[in-house]
């Protein structure tokens, strides 16, 4: 545990109306450990965290709970005093806002959780904030000259059955007075023993912000574990003064606690189905936008009691030297911008889904230099079987990144669960692959067509050396808003919340 808070109480926010329009929300007085409880029907409000009492720094704020997650639980973990209001335009303005005084409490504060990297942490002190907290860092064993952060997400109370899809500040790994080569990252789900959390006890649909700060993307995040450092002289670079602002640290963490539901249901559970075709619109079968608790019904006594869990996102990181070559992060979607598809059932015993996107490797950020990939890694969901690039020109191969598939049905096999999706090749070309600026490639994503499967995902997180940033090309090119792998860089320089731009960290000064 990590923080033991006698006599915590549930405040329900507003009564037994609950979070509603026209209700007169009286300031809320609580104590460190209590839980808001904000009671709402499913797709009419939510609850963002907003950093004043005014409706107009409702764009500023953090979801705290989505229009599926009622009811929301949020548990108060420092005292101060916090806004919460619904974001759905004009809700704020007509009452749903709401002022929460919290006061400390007596609390015994356990030790420092270790260092997942196995590392002796000499110092128990850590920082807590608001959204999260990062150990102090401590010299690695495995890199000399380099230092550890181990840092976790704020705390996510879940039940059997629940799906949680927040988006959420980050805590800051990185100093704030200097400049700073990333060396490794490693990302894994723990619970507050913060030991690794199974995927068959929670699925982990996708862990999507910075790569800066976050190296996995879903159910594969524990292959970052076993991910190594760039080959040399290839570093990326990041300054901790651009994260001091909360909106750069925004990652989306959606979660599916399966504990319970029966094994027909797993997979409309875990592939979020869509229950009212009509709610979503024509073709849209399962994904995000159909993710609710209503798709994991719990069927049986479920083996664990509401349970609190963490995301542990470790950094390893060194000074930089006059000798490193600074990388670029760049992502590839091949349904061009629309992240999710659907794979429906080949009667053809034996025979994959292949869909495959054509055009120039940097239309979303078009060049005017040669420049060169150094890693890729693919992510797809379950079903998926490998995830290809193509040189068009000549056929060749330039990548291939492919699942692995747990074997195991031990619950202690953490990271070879049976029949999940546990890894995905993370690739080094070595010699780095040139391409030149408009050069076309094609994308190739292959999955398993024995079964439908829908709202699945094949992206490309790639890095890149002699990459520019300013995308210099786009100044003597009509670009489209849209490219064949995404939308164009420059159509949004800051959106945090594009996951194209939140990944690559657009907006954000890294010198």
């Amino acid at each position: 545990m990590l923080l033991a808070v006698a006599h915590a109480r549930d405040i329900i926010v507003g009564g037994a109306p609950g979070w509603d329009l026209g209700i007169a929300y009286e300031p809320i007085s609580a104590t460190v450990g209590d839980v808001l409880v904000f009671k709402y029907a499913s797709g009419q409000h939510n609850v963002f965290e907003i950093p004043a009492s005014s409706c107009d720094t409702t764009s500023k704020g953090n979801q705290v709970a989505g229009f599926t997650q009622a009811p929301a639980r949020v548990p108060l973990t420092a005292a101060g005093v916090k806004f919460y209001a619904c974001s759905v335009p004009g809700h704020c303005s007509a009452g749903m806002l709401v002022t929460v005084n919290t006061s400390p409490a007596a609390a015994a504060p356990a030790p420092a959780p270790a260092a997942a990297t196995g590392l002796s942490n000499s110092s128990s002190s850590y920082q807590l904030a608001d959204d999260g907290f990062c150990q102090d860092p401590v010299l690695s064993e495995r890199y000399p000259g380099a230092e550890v952060v181990v840092c976790y997400a704020p705390p996510i109370p879940m039940r059997a059955g629940q799906v949680v899809n927040d988006f959420v500040a980050l805590p800051n790994p990185y100093p704030i007075d200097r400049q700073v080569a990333i060396v490794v990252q490693s990302l894994q789900l723990v619970n507050e023993d913060h030991q690794p959390v199974p995927l068959s006890e929670v699925y982990v649909h996708h862990v999507f912000g910075n790569f800066r700060f976050l190296p996995g993307e879903g159910a594969e995040l524990r292959g970052s574990l076993t991910t190594p450092p760039l080959s040399a002289p290839n570093v990326l670079l990041v300054n901790g003064s651009a994260y001091v602002d909360p909106a750069y640290r925004i990652s989306n963490i959606h979660l599916i606690q399966t504990d319970g539901v029966l094994a027909d249901d797993l997979r409309p559970c875990i592939e979020c189905w869509c229950q009212d075709a009509n709610a979503t619109g024509p073709g849209y079968l399962g994904g995000t936008a159909c993710c609710s608790d209503s798709n994991c019904p719990v069927s049986t006594v479920p083996a664990t009691n509401d349970s609190t869990y963490y995301v542990q996102f470790n950094t390893t990181y060194r000074p930089v030297a006059a000798n490193m070559t600074p990388a670029s992060t760049y992502m590839m979607d091949i349904t061009g911008g629309n992240i999710e598809y659907d794979v429906h059932r080949n009667h053809v015993i034996g025979t994959p889904s292949i869909m495959r996107t054509s055009g120039p490797f940097d239309g979303r950020c078009p060049q005017t230099s040669p420049f060169q990939l150094l890693r890729c890694t693919g992510h797809l969901h379950i079903g998926g079987k490998c995830l290809r690039l193509f040189d068009d020109a000549t056929g060749e191969v330039i990548c291939s990144s492919c699942a692995h598939y747990g074997s195991s049905d031990s619950v202690d096999a953490i990271g070879n669960e049976h029949g999940y999706l546990v890894k995905m090749d993370s690739v080094d070309l070595v010699p780095p692959y040139t391409l030149q600026p408009g050069q076309n490639v094609t994308m190739e994503a292959e999955y398993a067509a024995n079964t439908d499967h829908f709202g699945v995902m094949s992206l490309f997180f790639n890095i890149l050396a002699d990459w520019d940033e300013s995308c210099p090309g786009a100044a003597t090119q009509i670009l489209p808003g849209q490219s064949a792998f995404g939308p164009a860089v420059l159509q949004d320089s800051v959106g945090n919340l594009n996951p194209f731009n939140a990944f690559e960290g657009k907006g954000v000064s890294l010198s």
